[in-house]
């Protein structure tokens, strides 16, 4: 009877040991699984951190890129006005040029006729 009560006794141990380690590798399992789905809700959060990243990399080459094209544009336009402008001053002296000749070649023709006019011959009369 007592071997059987200590037996018994025995089996009873075994069985709350068997819990308890049943019990400690449960909440170590569980530890494992918090800690793993927080490594992973970390990885993602920093995947997303580095996407996010990255796309605002990418948006501010392309609002550079734009900025650039404008710019380029704008010196376009304004070397094109440039160049406008100075073929209008050209124009503009080549017409006072001009006139100037012609004024000069109308005073010479009027200086010539008076000579010749005074002389009372023409120029070719000579």
């Amino acid at each position: 009877m007592l071997e059987r009560q200590r037996r018994m006794e025995w089996q009873k141990e075994q069985r709350q040991a068997n819990l308890e380690a049943q019990m400690r590798r449960e909440e170590r399992r569980a530890q494992t699984d918090a800690e793993r789905d927080a490594r992973r809700v970390q990885q993602e959060q920093e995947r997303e951190a580095r996407k996010q990243e990255k796309d605002l990399e990418k948006e501010k080459r392309q609002i550079k890129m734009e900025m650039d094209r404008e710019e380029r544009e704008r010196q376009r336009v304004r070397k094109e006005i440039e160049k406008e402008e100075r073929e209008k001053m050209k124009m503009k002296r080549d017409m006072e040029r001009e006139m100037e000749r012609e004024e000069r070649e109308k005073m010479k023709r009027e200086r010539d006729m008076e000579k010749g006019k005074g002389k009372g011959k023409g120029k070719d009369e000579v």
